[in-house]
């Protein structure tokens, strides 16, 4: 686990990709020089499994996402950036 390489972690699904950054001995270590990184990382995944996108990869393109995938993509970086309610419902 501790020497995935990059491609192959892109290539995880969201609900997979938290679960190996839960799980990484090396990220751990690594934790407390990258820890503001990997707590926003882990938000963002949590976030995408919340709501309903477990199932991406990370490397997956923007451009075939299909219209609902977008929307929710939308919502949680609205969501993410701070954004109440009424302003996602807005824009």
């Amino acid at each position: 686990m501790e020497n995935t390489p990059l491609p192959t972690i892109s290539d995880m699904s969201i609900g997979h990709a938290m679960d190996f950054f839960k799980q990484s001995e090396a990220l751990r270590t690594a934790a407390k020089i990258a820890e503001k990184v990997l707590k926003e990382i882990g938000d963002r995944l949590k976030f995408l499994v919340n709501v309903g996108l477990n199932y991406l990869t990370l490397s997956r393109s923007a451009e075939t996402l299909s219209g609902g995938e977008a929307q929710r993509i939308r919502l949680a970086s609205q969501i993410g950036a701070g954004a109440g309610w009424r302003d996602v419902r807005a824009g």
